[in-house]
């Protein structure tokens, strides 16, 4: 039977994950949707208003932004904080001993296996530390499955003591293989399973692609709805706004943003300057849990939007999506932030769902120009991308949107194809399981 030993309640599934952006969050939520609906699961560590703090902190502060920059371009750099960092992880871990202990001591039938998804290498480090104590004290086996949110190498994903690092990516997956020899620490299993992307999103119909081939249809008057999810350091405000205001401000009302974003002090003037704003909705969550559920309730309602505008992070693997199904949207890129944005645009590009850097460029040259014109071969190969970069510049962003539309490029994009790539495949999160079911201990019979 298919995930038959989790539904073992002698079993016990744990997530733990942490708000530093939404992205880990996100990838949390995918995997429990794939989980099986009556078998018992629980979160641990989902709260942490510190860790949101410096996240973006590290993502708006300049001094912070550079020193970010150090750690994450200078190998040597980023060698001394990860030394420090995962130290200060494994030496410190009271409280989340603490509740790991409360919570399995009040399981009941009591457990025999534990099973840790851990999509922060933060409570990753600190359950490998625990995982020996725990053990011992719980007489239970855990394991513990770590699960990278960006096709990125961080020498502090590298966690010692997992049972299991999922990565999306066979290049991530030599990489931090490679570190795990170097230090000279046990290494465990790593393996290479497609990024996980919310199930609710998958359901493919011809009505969905239907409805999108007439947002970007620049024949049709019906107008294309852009979803633009907020980060959770909210960075890019200022151009965003000017990209939201841009695309109402024409008068053929041929754009409808929709903005899904937390209230926090930091989005306080951008979302009050948005209000104002004709042809714009607003999904505002008041906590990270409600902003994350925000975003998916947006693909529940009718029309779906067509476009995403968002940064390279762990939003870019929607492009496993296929314009047929829910999540499908064409994304549009701004600039990334940190280096783990800039490999996630590289996966991309690598699996050729977006333009070269050359592609790229010659596109924005030709879109903005005064005599906007789409060189014929990359129309043609407009039907293999999921995606395209947008200018940095904010205004003209909001020409290169009309222009794909009204030159047909969107259009064209709608017909992609899924290629046949085992890295690129969208049933991620129920492979994910089916790898946990097979490695878990057959029971005897109650």
């Amino acid at each position: 039977m298919a995930l038959d030993k989790l539904k073992d309640t002698r079993h016990v599934v744990i997530f733990t994950t942490a708000p530093a952006g939404l992205g880990h969050l996100r990838v949390a939520d995918a995997l429990r949707e794939g989980f099986p609906q009556d078998v018992a699961s629980f979160i641990l560590g989902a709260s942490d208003p510190t860790l949101t703090y410096l996240h973006r902190l590290s993502s708006l502060n300049p001094f912070f932004r550079y020193l970010q920059y150090l750690v994450q371009y200078h190998p040597a750099i980023e060698q001394i904080f990860t030394n420090f960092y995962r130290s200060y992880l494994r030496n410190n871990p009271e409280e989340t001993e603490t509740q790991l202990l409360t919570l399995l001591n009040t399981r009941q039938p009591p457990p025999t296996t534990v099973v840790i998804v851990a999509t922060h290498f933060g409570l990753a480090h600190e359950i490998a530390a625990l995982k020996p104590v725990i053990a011992a004290k719980m007489k239970l086996k855990i394991q513990l499955y770590v699960v990278v949110t960006d096709d990125t190498f961080h020498k502090i994903w590298a966690v010692d003591g997992a049972d299991t690092i999922v990565v999306p990516s066979q290049k991530t997956k030599q990489l931090l293989s490679a570190y795990f020899t170097q230090k000279g620490f046990k290494k465990p299993e790593i393996l290479v399973n497609p990024y996980p992307i919310s199930p609710k999103l998958i359901k493919p119909s011809p009505q969905i692609l239907e409805q999108r081939r007439q947002q970007l249809d620049p024949q049709q008057k019906v107008p294309t709805h852009v979803i633009i999810p907020v980060s959770g350091a909210a960075v890019q405000l200022t151009n965003l706004e000017i990209i939201i205001k841009g695309l109402t401000q024409t008068s053929s009302k041929s754009f409808h943003p929709i903005v899904v974003s937390k209230q926090a002090p930091f989005t306080k003037s951008f979302l009050q300057h948005l209000k104002t704003s004709k042809n714009t909705t607003l999904f505002i969550g008041m906590t990270d849990r409600e902003t994350v559920d925000l975003y998916e309730e947006v693909f529940a309602q009718k029309p779906l939007p067509a476009l995403e505008i968002v940064k390279p992070s762990e939003q870019a693997f929607k492009a496993l999506f296929t314009p047929n199904e829910v999540g499908g949207v064409i994304l549009l890129f701004t600039e990334p932030v940190g280096r783990q944005e800039v490999d996630n645009q590289e996966f991309l590009r690598r699996h050729g769902l977006i333009p070269t850097q050359n592609e790229s460029v010659l596109l924005e040259k030709n879109l903005l120009d005064p005599s906007p014109a789409i060189d014929e071969e990359l129309l043609a190969k407009a039907k293999k991308w999921r995606g395209l970069i947008l200018p940095k510049n904010p205004q003209a962003a909001v020409v290169y949107m009309q222009r794909c539309r009204a030159l047909g490029l969107f259009s064209q994009m709608l017909r992609f194809t899924q290629p046949e790539d085992s890295e690129l495949r969208s049933d991620g999160v129920a492979r994910f399981w089916q790898i946990v079911n097979q490695r878990l201990p057959s029971l005897p019979n109650k």
